[in-house]
């Protein structure tokens, strides 16, 4: 992974664009970065195994060097999920190069990605998103704390970080209402 000194790049100087498979060993490379060689042991990993990308929301931010080189320096993946039978989202992981982190790419990233999500969400049958990750930092745009038990995540998650986002509002607090809990993820049965 590339380092550089944190003036070395401004914000007018960084796109977003969709992932490509191009970007397969800068992205993995930055993800290790940010959540170390054993991140596929996650219990956010292990849901991601049996869910499908969606690559038209998953975006890089990206930025060429003095040489011409695309340079990753943060990215944000997306996935469908079921939740209990509601098509839903799965937001993670989103990831920013730890020299570049503090410089607002990842809310940028996050912001870009669920304004472009709420727009395509009724077409596409999408309710809300969900993730594991740190309420202080995601309430910022727009995240809530799901209620303890009410979603059967993998294990071991602490249930102070599944978070949820709403594009059609109650949506989450009807199905808790109408579905036996705790509810189901990508449960074919």
């Amino acid at each position: 992974m590339k380092h550089f000194p944190l003036h070395a790049v401004s914000a007018d100087q960084v796109s977003l664009t969709p992932y490509q498979a191009k970007y397969q060993d800068q992205v993995s490379q930055l993800l290790d970065a940010a959540f170390g060689v054993d991140r596929h042991n996650k219990s956010s990993y292990k849901l991601r195994e049996t869910c499908e990308k969606i690559d038209d929301l998953s975006l890089i931010a990206l930025h060429k060097n003095q040489d011409g080189e695309e340079v990753i320096l943060a990215s944000i993946a997306y996935w469908k999920l079921n939740v209990a039978g509601q098509s839903a989202l799965l937001l993670g992981p989103l990831a920013v190069n730890p020299d570049f982190q503090g410089l607002g790419l990842g809310k940028r990233l996050m912001d870009e990605t669920l304004s472009l999500a709420q727009k395509i969400a009724s077409l596409r049958g999408w309710k809300f998103t969900i993730l594991i990750g740190d309420l202080d930092y995601y309430q910022k745009s727009g995240f809530q704390r799901v209620p303890h038990g009410a979603i059967d995540y993998p294990q071991p998650t602490d249930p102070n970080r599944v978070l949820y986002f709403e594009f059609e509002p109650g949506s989450l607090q009807k199905l808790i209402e109408t579905v036996p809990l705790p509810l189901r993820l990508n449960d074919n049965e």
